[in-house]
């Protein structure tokens, strides 16, 4: 309980201050709302970086199935954006009838689905989501409330096969390797950079984290650990999170990383030309960018690969039917979406790996790559998708560690601060 209330915390200050400042909704039971069945219409509500054109295809394939209208609401900007927007309906009880959001831990618990959405385990419908998916997302306290509709993302190192090829350089399956690879490329005098960062882009300076740590959270004790982080009896700079930025820093002060200019200007479009073109050799970042970077270079030898036998990963975004009463509608969205070729024209056209039986597409070679660890079972979620502490509090962070005006230590010790900091103004630290 205690790790769910501090999970809620998360939330509560954005819906004090957007419900605060408005007038106060009516007295409602927790089953009411403000949204009225209408099985004639169907309303959505989307992130525009989720809105995809296979997303919206679905919609137009299901309007012209059923004779249901879709009344898609499409939220512009960033996350917090999205999120905003989120909480103030939930704290209004105004409910779209689908709402596609996100599936780790973290966010599925700062909207209560066991209070605004319906539980889906007496469906039919998670009947053919894949194994392990709702290790992933989208099930909340033991029950499960959303339907995949993004692919596996992983977290991985993307390598240029044609520079290791050319090199005679073996492909890193661990840290110790990774080093003595990047060292290889940087004595080879190609003038080719052995890693890309992306420091402007932001959120990929986890991944190599993420990638360093899967095997470790993985385990039983990987597991313990991230339970005592959410509580707040471990902290960030005790833990293996230390260890990870440390000996990523190791890599980037042998000289094995782009400068710190570039690093801090880069870009998922600046990292993929770097890679193809040959001028940089590796990167950590995650595998749900990669169809459309192929767009621009189809004929890129790219290939993906885990560290130590195990892929970290996520499923990023999932459709909830919130409690709207508009049961019939929502019923209709979900049958025709997961009709087989409904499925398969989806992850046909978004080339990710699909969450679903049965659904079989093609896949970039990076994304097949990775699906070979996830098929087997060595995966594990993403780390910073279990961990309570926001990615907006340690991203900035990351970005002072490269350039080097906070240590890795300082990282860890300033979110901890923040963490701490919150939990004890939220009153709810001793909970």
């Amino acid at each position: 309980m205690k790790q769910k209330s501090i999970a809620l915390l998360l939330c509560g200050i954005l819906v004090a201050s957007l419900v605060g400042c408005s007038n106060p909704p009516s007295e409602q039971s927790d089953s009411e709302n403000t949204s009225s069945g209408n099985s004639g219409k169907l309303s959505v509500l989307v992130a525009s970086t989720t809105n995809t054109e296979a997303l919206q295809n679905v919609y137009k394939g299901f309007e012209e199935e059923t004779g249901i209208k879709t009344d898609v609401q499409v939220v512009p900007g960033a996350t917090d954006q999205f999120m905003q927007i989120v909480q103030s309906k939930l704290a209004t009880k105004d409910y779209p009838d689908v709402m596609i959001y996100f599936g780790s831990p973290t966010y599925i618990a700062q909207i209560q689905p066991d209070k605004h959405a319906r539980a889906l385990d007496n469906t039919e419908w998670i009947g053919q989501v894949m194994d392990g998916i709702y290790d992933l997302g989208g099930s909340y306290e033991g029950n499960v409330y959303g339907l995949p509709i993004s692919g596996v993302d992983f977290a991985g190192m993307f390598y240029n096969e044609d520079i290791f090829n050319e090199l005679g350089v073996k492909v890193p399956t661990t840290y110790d390797e990774l080093y003595d690879a990047c060292q290889k490329i940087k004595d080879s005098g190609k003038d080719i950079i052995p890693i890309y960062e992306m420091g402007k882009q932001g959120g990929p300076l986890q991944a190599f984290s993420m990638t360093y740590l899967a095997s470790y959270f993985k385990s039983d004790e990987g597991q313990k650990a991230m339970k005592q982080l959410n509580d707040g009896s471990l902290k960030l700079e005790d833990s293996k999170i230390l260890e990870s930025y440390q000996a990523k820093m190791k890599l980037q002060d042998a000289g094995f990383m782009n400068d710190k200019t570039d690093m801090m200007t880069g870009t998922w479009d600046t990292m993929f030309e770097a890679l193809a073109n040959g001028k940089a050799a590796m990167s950590f970042a995650y595998s749900n960018m990669l169809p459309s970077l192929y767009q621009s270079f189809p004929d890129a030898n790219i290939n993906m690969t885990a560290l130590d036998g195990v892929a970290s990963g996520t499923c990023t975004q999932f459709a909830y039917l919130m409690n709207s009463g508009n049961t019939e509608a929502q019923d209709a969205f979900m049958n025709y979406l997961l009709e087989k070729d409904v499925l398969e024209k989806y992850y046909s056209e978004t080339k990710l790996l699909s969450p679903y039986k049965e659904i079989t597409n093609e896949l970039v070679k990076p994304i097949e790559s990775m699906a070979g660890f996830y098929k087997k079972g060595n995966y594990t979620l993403n780390y910073s998708d279990g961990l309570y502490l926001s990615s907006g509090t340690i991203i900035p962070l990351l970005q002072e560690m490269h350039v080097k005006t906070k240590t890795p230590e300082e990282v860890c010790r300033t979110a901890t601060e923040e963490y701490t900091k919150f939990i004890k103004e939220s009153g709810k630290n001793e909970e």
